[in-house]
């Protein structure tokens, strides 16, 4: 009798529970979709063009036929514009050759460091080949051809030391100003001291040898000048005050006293030499002695002749020698 009082109210309570929650239905947003459902929103048949495919509009659209043709620029027409550029000076050459660094900063100071220098003049950048196990004394001799406007007075130099797995370590900086001498032609190496950020920010990391050169835009274009400009021919005759009644008798008779002595002059000198008038001159040569002297001190190793040779080779242009010497030479 007890247990079916109790299992009376059992079904009574579990009535009453069922009725205070809503039934399932599927307009319910709770409830998971049927199956049918999610087959209604499956794409059966062939797959348009642009399925899965972004759709640019017209103005999205890039033509190069219209767009490029803006941009493009021939090598004789940017020379043109960077000549008639009032705030253009000329072209600079920076050699970053190589560094004497003071601390190895490599892996608890047993792993050799892989140096390379970053640098900036004006809004211009470069950072020079990695140095792989250079170590405290890293050789990069790297030339770099800069276009050298007005402002771009100094260089800031950056010395790091490659890391694989961490941010690359910093070594050393260094500020340089373009010396004056370098803007006036003459090629300049120095070594400049590389100094710390931390605590110790006024202490020297080493030293890096730089060398500069400077080629102004009116010893750039000077050669092209000069060949393309004539020598002109004067006329000894034509400004000289001659009478007008022997003017046709006159110049006949001293072409024909002119041809006399050259006559009387090859009869008089011996076989197989020659007046001095007919000797041409050799060309003086595109350098001077002192243009020698410089590359010897940068490199006292190589032979005189070598570098006049280069120099020869080259038509003077001592930027060309150093970078063939610094390339070829260990």
């Amino acid at each position: 009798m007890a247990s079916a009082t109790a299992t009376s109210s059992y079904a009574a309570s579990a009535g009453a529970t069922s009725s205070n929650y809503p039934a399932i239905s599927s307009t319910n947003n709770n409830v998971v979709p049927k199956f049918s459902e999610y087959r209604s929103r499956v794409m059966l048949g062939d797959l348009p063009q642009d399925f899965l495919r972004i759709q640019f509009t017209q103005a999205q659209i890039y033509n190069p036929a219209v767009q490029g043709m803006r941009q493009v620029y021939s090598p004789v027409q940017l020379q043109q514009q960077l000549y008639h550029n009032p705030n253009f000076l000329g072209y600079f050459t920076l050699t970053i050759a190589e560094a004497k660094l003071v601390k190895n900063a490599g892996l608890l100071g047993l792993i050799k460091m892989d140096p390379y220098v970053s640098f900036r003049i004006g809004h211009v950048a470069y950072d020079t080949p990695i140095a792989s196990g250079g170590g405290k004394n890293p050789q990069w001799k790297a030339s770099y051809r800069i276009n050298l406007f007005k402002g771009m007075d100094r260089i800031h130099l950056e010395v790091y030391d490659q890391r694989n797995f961490t941010e690359d370590s910093f070594i050393g900086e260094s500020e340089i100003v373009i010396p004056h001498e370098v803007m006036e032609g003459e090629t300049r190496q120095h070594w400049y001291p590389l100094m710390g950020r931390q605590a110790s920010a006024n202490e020297n990391q080493g030293d890096i040898l730089v060398i500069m050169s400077f080629l102004s835009v009116r010893a750039a274009n000077h050669p092209a000048m000069a060949s393309s400009t004539e020598t002109p021919v004067v006329n000894p005759n034509e400004n000289a005050n001659i009478p007008t009644g022997h003017a046709a008798t006159s110049l006949p008779n001293q072409s024909a006293m002119m041809t006399e002595q050259q006559q009387q002059q090859q009869h008089q000198q011996p076989i197989g030499e020659h007046s001095p008038s007919a000797v041409p001159k050799p060309p003086p040569p595109p350098y001077s002695l002192e243009d020698v002297r410089t590359i010897e001190e940068m490199f006292p190793t190589v032979d005189r002749r070598i570098i006049t040779d280069l120099l020869d080779k080259h038509h003077g242009n001592k930027d060309l020698v150093v970078n063939h010497l610094l390339q070829n030479i260990a």
